[in-house]
């Protein structure tokens, strides 16, 4: 997101506390929905004063207080938090089609300390829960005994921020009737999943942490219905959607702050779009960018669950402001099925478990290679082990 002093004092509509309230949830929800390479980056302004001083030469098209690119889950729902929070929102969809690789998913998403853990008695402590997270997510520098868990700051700010207002933003999103969530049930049983690294020391709470989305009738919704239903709600808010624009470019003032945003509408129009409180960006990953793949992934991808339009413009339009980019390399991953991503751009499923109980999993020399029962990002991790004696 990149925000610039409104002038308002305490209406401003702030980076940190939109972060507060809408990127905890749907971080989870993201991450837990889209496989393929997912890149995160953040472009911001570093001062606060009222005081903006414009580039003359913009001839502004539109006017408003936040734009939001990206009409999946992420961007909903930061739409749906800002226009709450009182802000004129325009929402910018590169695709025909709404909902990004959100209307794809099954729409699952992690979330510690939730309403249903609390309504259940369990005790979801923050600290055992972020040295979790701390440990799944930073292998190579966890450390726990060190205050910070032996990662940067920043990334245990993040992580703590997730911790801290993810359930918060669920409930919010439950009491305005976007949508209800349960507790996620998997298989015929119907009995709570195992959670992806269930049999970590710190993680005390090895299930209940994931929920679905259900109707007003608890049948369960997949995520083409939960887009469908942001979309209603934002449309009844008078949140401005445009479909076909894409985003190209930030405007700046001569202090570096963020002003407005250049799009390009569907019959290749340039458009520029004034902001006040910001711009949010939540266009997905770039596992349809074979540059970027090649460029970024040591590992071979042969294809992506996303939707095509999964290109990494963020990248680029970052990169032009001087943002800083993270994670580059990572991705949240699944096997899929090598002839359906010779035959589709975007597969349809990934292999989220193999089936059946006497599969089992091995390399190309007939030996088995992972516990196959493990969960599907760290079964694909486990398909790139190196060999150095074969350098393959």
């Amino acid at each position: 997101m990149t925000e610039q002093s409104s002038g308002q004092g305490g209406n401003l509509l702030s980076r940190r506390n939109l972060l507060r309230t809408s990127s905890g949830a749907l971080a989870g929800a993201m991450t837990g929905m889209i496989a393929g390479s997912a890149a995160n980056a953040m472009a911001s302004s570093s001062q606060d004063s009222p005081t903006q001083t414009e580039t003359p030469a913009i001839k502004w098209d539109f006017e408003v207080d936040v734009v939001v690119c990206g009409s999946g889950a992420a961007g909903s729902s930061a739409a749906l938090f800002a226009r709450k929070a009182g802000a004129q929102v325009m929402l910018i969809e590169k695709s025909s089609a709404w909902g990004g690789t959100t209307s794809k998913s099954g729409f699952h998403i992690w979330i510690p300390n939730n309403h249903e853990l609390k309504k259940s008695g369990v005790d979801d402590d923050k600290v055992g829960c972020l040295k979790y997270m701390a440990q799944y997510s930073y292998p190579q520098l966890f450390d726990p005994s060190d205050k910070s868990l032996g990662i940067p700051q920043n990334n245990f700010d993040l992580l703590e921020a997730f911790y801290d207002h993810a359930s918060t933003t669920v409930e919010k999103i439950m009491e305005w009737d976007v949508c209800q969530f349960r507790t996620a049930k998997l298989g015929l049983a119907q009995q709570p999943g195992p959670d992806y690294f269930e049999h970590s020391p710190y993680n005390k709470v090895p299930e209940g942490r994931g929920l679905e989305p259900v109707d007003p009738d608890g049948n369960y919704w997949v995520g083409s219905h939960v887009v469908e239903q942001f979309k209603k709600t934002l449309e009844s808010l008078n949140v401005d959607i445009r479909m076909r624009h894409r985003a190209q470019k930030l405007h700046l003032n001569s202090e570096q702050q963020v002003i407005g945003l250049q799009v390009s509408d569907k019959s290749g129009k340039i458009l520029n779009i004034k902001t006040h409180r910001g711009v949010v960006f939540a266009t997905g990953c770039y596992s349809h960018n074979r540059q970027l793949i090649e460029q970024f992934q040591m590992m071979p991808i042969a294809g992506s669950c996303a939707v095509p339009t999964n290109e990494g413009d963020f990248i680029s339009i970052a990169a032009d402001v001087d943002a800083q980019l993270g994670n580059m390399s990572g991705a949240w991953r699944a096997q899929v099925i090598l002839e359906q991503t010779i035959a589709y751009k975007s597969v349809f499923s990934a292999v989220f478990w193999p089936t059946g109980d006497s599969m089992l999993v091995v390399n190309k020399y007939g030996v088995r290679c992972v516990n196959e029962k493990r969960n599907y990002n760290d079964r694909t991790l486990a398909l790139f082990g190196y060999d150095a004696n074969r350098c393959e």
